[in-house]
């Protein structure tokens, strides 16, 4: 459990620092990341993380199309900025 963490804290990136250039992500890096991932789940989380193991191989493809058309335009969708500050185990 998380609950009783400290808040994460980042610095700031330096002045004028910028992703010009990176290595666009293929099906199998999506599909090794999430069988990594730990068997957590959070409550405000839509999709269970032991459905999305199981069907990672269907949805890897949209998955490495969204992060690498997000990369490379710059965007992040306003729902991967937020999170909940309590995370709980299953």
């Amino acid at each position: 459990m998380t609950t009783d963490a400290n808040p994460a804290t980042y610095p700031p990136a330096p002045p004028n620092c910028e992703l010009l250039e990176f290595r666009p992500l293929t099906t199998s890096d999506v599909i090794n990341a999430v069988k990594l991932l730990p068997d957590k789940q959070c409550s405000t989380d839509p999709m269970p993380l032991w459905l999305l193991k199981e069907c990672v191989d269907d949805l890897a493809p949209f998955l490495c199309h969204l992060f690498n058309v997000s990369l490379e335009h710059g965007n992040v969708p306003a729902t991967f900025k937020t999170s909940s500050s309590v995370a709980e185990e299953t």
